[in-house]
């Protein structure tokens, strides 16, 4: 049966430990918590809702929401990761901002990254980045000042701003014709 981490129970341990002068560090393993704070954080088969923390490494775990400089993740879900660097394994990423990311088999919906490293079998949905390298990049769209490697894209550049102009003239003939509809007398 998993045990649960209350954030009271937690908080208590970690601040004993930095009154030390040590780093806070936080295992947990089938835990489940709602919000921890610690220089060094790992976990296998938890749950956390709101992690932050210098280093964090989870193994098949999720988060909804991680604000680490250094973040690994293996075969683990996480809803919005920030950080300086994170490596994400065999992982779903719904949405991240990154200054260095490297990916490898996994699935990220959105992301921000100063430099990415796309690996084998790893697909995202919209890629934003200033360098992007790997051996098979798949994006439905991709964003970046220089790439290196083949890219596979469901939208190009052009196909993006295309699809931007006709969003906002759509959107604008909605708002248009709802105001005609819909004034009062």
């Amino acid at each position: 049966m998993p045990a649960i981490v209350y954030l009271e129970e937690l908080m208590a341990t970690t601040d004993a430990a930095h009154e030390d002068g040590n780093p806070e560090v936080v295992n947990l393993v089938d835990s489940q918590a709602e919000k921890i704070e610690a220089d060094l954080v790992r976990t296998s088969r938890t749950y956390v809702n709101s992690l932050e923390a210098e280093e964090v490494d989870l193994y098949q775990s999720g988060s909804l929401n991680v604000n680490a400089n250094r973040l690994n993740a293996n075969s683990s879900f996480l809803g919005l990761a920030q950080g300086d660097s994170a490596e994400i394994n065999n992982s779903i990423l719904l949405t991240g901002k990154t200054t260095e990311l490297e990916a490898n088999n996994s699935v990220i919906g959105g992301i921000y990254s100063e430099n990415t490293n796309i690996g084998e079998n790893t697909r995202t949905g919209i890629l934003v980045s200033g360098n992007v390298t790997g051996s098979q990049i798949q994006s439905f769209m991709l964003v970046a000042r220089s790439v290196q490697g083949p890219v596979t894209t469901s939208l190009d550049t052009r196909q993006v701003a295309l699809a931007s102009i006709l969003a906002g003239i759509s959107c604008g003939a909605v708002l248009l014709l709802g105001k005609f509809l819909f004034r009062r007398k």
